[in-house]
């Protein structure tokens, strides 16, 4: 990411989908932030550890079975790379922001009819 040239000038962040951030400072000048696809990067793994998870004797609500010491480290195992996409995502929303500007307020622009949902993979790019 660019470094903003006069820290003085008051930059606008709009969160996006397409892109990660679009910067708008005061001159006029607009700058595009690639979104990191943090996701893409784990799916190999991702797959890997989720076909683990389903080939171990996993719980069953209806019977009660509990699960298998097997299942509960794969789970572990495919939990941790989750979370580290999630925390990844997280991380470069709240670094782009702090790097964009000193003055800095990021925002989200609603969109008519949207609902808070679970977006799909391409989208959440």
């Amino acid at each position: 990411m660019s470094h903003v040239s006069h820290p003085d000038t008051a930059v606008g962040i709009d969160l996006g989908v397409k892109h990660l951030a679009v910067l708008a400072d005061s001159s006029g000048q607009t700058r595009y932030e690639p979104n990191p696809e943090h996701l893409d990067g784990a799916l190999k793994l991702l797959r890997f550890h989720s076909r683990r998870v389903s080939q171990r004797q996993g719980p069953d609500r209806r019977t009660g079975r509990k699960p298998s010491r097997r299942w509960e480290k794969a789970n572990r195992e495919s939990n941790k790379v989750h979370h580290r996409v999630a925390n990844l995502r997280a991380g470069s929303v709240a670094n782009s922001s702090t790097r964009g500007a000193a003055t800095s307020a990021p925002r989200s622009l609603p969109t008519a009819g949207a609902r808070p949902r679970r977006p799909a993979r391409t989208a959440a790019r």
